[in-house]
């Protein structure tokens, strides 16, 4: 089994976990923000968290190098605090069975990137191989 289908069968497992669910209510908080338009910027933050949330195996969050102090600070008080919240209950429940345990930890990634996804983005994971490189 290569690694990419693994990614996929962890994904899914995801998905029904409630990474679906999560990844469809940013994508609708990402649509009302993309409405207007100074609330641009926070539409694309809101897409990367769903398009996360909906698969999270074989990605990882970077830096795009326009990281905003300020920008992340507005965001913690008006959308992160409580998505850190709801992230973190979540990472619990999985955290119970030592079977989803993973899943939680991922979680907890969720929750990290809703802390301050500004000036972040989403790259793809190399596989095993290309690391031994």
């Amino acid at each position: 089994m290569t690694q990419k289908e693994k990614w996929g069968i962890q994904n899914f497992i995801f998905g029904l976990l409630g990474g679906w669910i999560f990844a469809g209510i940013w994508f609708l908080f990402g649509g009302l923000w993309y409405v207007t338009y100074i609330g641009r910027p926070v539409a694309k933050c809101c897409f990367m968290i769903a398009r996360f949330a909906a698969k999270p195996y074989g990605r990882v969050v970077g830096t795009t190098g326009d990281y905003s102090f300020i920008g992340n600070i507005v965001w913690m008080l008006f959308v992160g605090i409580p998505w850190i919240i709801v992230f973190a209950f979540m990472a619990g429940l999985c955290m119970i069975t030592i079977v989803l345990a993973p899943f939680g930890l991922t979680y907890l990634r969720l929750a990290g990137l809703a802390a301050a996804p500004v000036g972040m983005q989403l790259e793809r994971q190399m596989e095993d191989w290309q690391w031994q490189r």
